[in-house]
């Protein structure tokens, strides 16, 4: 009965390590995907024309979001 107890904990415990395994793969790819999505996200916000923007304030705000996306991605900015 102990054999198959330990036997059976083993199994288990070795089981429990392969799904943790394939979930770390799965998460990793994830994170690795919405990284990207992130990086699209910020280089179509830089890259459209912000001079259509009536309110100087706003047009100023966004003027300051494009530059911390620069510099945050290590862009070069001439803004």
């Amino acid at each position: 009965m102990r054999d198959t107890l330990a036997s059976y904990t083993a199994e288990k415990q070795s089981l429990l390590q392969a799904q943790l395994e394939v979930q770390k793969k799965k998460d990793a790819e994830y994170f690795k995907f919405i990284d990207g999505e992130v990086y699209n996200r910020d280089m179509k916000f830089v890259m459209e024309p912000h001079d259509n923007i009536p309110d100087p304030a706003f047009k100023e705000f966004v003027i300051n979001r494009k530059r911390e996306i620069c510099a945050q991605h290590g862009w070069p900015c001439s803004l």
